[in-house]
């Protein structure tokens, strides 16, 4: 247990660092002159998945206080939640890609074209776009206006944008058309496992008590039992759980770790593989 715990936290570690490190970089490149675009965007990418694998590991430990982790599934999370964040990374790499390619494609460019007094002695051509930098001098007056004009966006640059728009959009329908068909599909699958399978049902435990700080080995028996996955004694919010399970469809063999308080009475709770479920209420007592 304190392994785990220590492995845990250099993991959380670990990926602070990485963000922090990256953050830092990143915002020294902004202020270089010279920076390389794509050297910025693959560090923005590699510091957005360390912090979402950040922040998933932490609503993993949450999830994990309230007994709500599925061991079946990546990080203990419920069914999909992986799934769906792969997509999301997926989609917001494809965006920043596509919104450096149309920067190097579709941006217009800007030409300097010289110095005027007074904006209206600019001759702009009407189809152009120019923006006046003030020229301030020593005193703080301003002594003239700097002019930049603008090119229109390319039509390369449109077809781009156009492309872009509409792969985005049937990549996001493509991710979601699949994510909630294939959970629709998972929990059509698992009804009719359930109504197939007779719910298991839960007659005797043995022994009904123990003292607190020993490993128990249990003996449940019952019917319908079929590869149980889980075998929990709870009591409010508290649980123990089992392991060891070894069962056939009418007695589970288990051990348990009583590291509860003594005080109040457990309910058992058994739930097989295909999430049907089997509870005896008030059955263990901590000694």
């Amino acid at each position: 247990m304190k392994t785990s715990k220590i492995m845990a936290v250099s993991f959380v570690v670990l990926l602070l660092l990485i963000v922090a490190a990256g953050g830092l970089l990143i915002s020294w490149l902004t202020k270089q002159a010279n920076a390389d675009p794509e050297l910025m965007m693959g560090m923005l990418v590699v510091v957005a998945i360390a912090t979402l694998m950040t922040v998933l590991f932490i609503v993993a430990a949450g999830f994990s206080s309230m007994n709500l982790t599925d061991s079946r599934q990546a990080l203990a999370l419920p069914e999909g939640s992986i799934r769906a964040m792969i997509a999301l990374v997926l989609i917001m790499v494809f965006i920043i890609f596509g919104i450096f390619l149309f920067r190097k494609v579709g941006s217009s460019t800007s030409t300097y074209i010289g110095e005027v007094m007074t904006t209206s002695d600019a001759k702009i051509p009407t189809d152009r776009t120019a923006v006046f930098t003030p020229n301030i001098g020593p005193d703080g007056k301003l002594k003239s206006y700097y002019v930049y004009v603008f090119e229109p966006m390319n039509e390369d640059g449109k077809r781009l944008a156009q492309q872009l728009i509409t792969t985005v959009g049937t990549l996001v329908v493509a991710i979601a058309s699949f994510y909630f068909g294939s959970t629709l599909t998972g929990s059509t699958a698992k009804k009719e496992r359930q109504e197939i399978s007779p719910a298991p049902v839960v007659k005797d435990v043995t022994p009904k008590e123990g003292a607190k700080g020993n490993q128990l080995s249990l003996e449940i028996v019952g019917t319908g039992f079929k590869s149980p996955r889980v075998v929990r004694l709870l009591r409010g919010n508290e649980a123990m759980d089992a392991t060891e399970l070894l069962s056939n469809p009418t007695k589970i063999q288990c051990k348990v770790l009583i590291d509860k308080e003594p005080g109040g009475k457990w309910d058992l709770i058994v739930e097989n593989e295909d999430g049907a479920k089997a509870q005896l209420s008030e059955v263990f007592t901590i000694t």
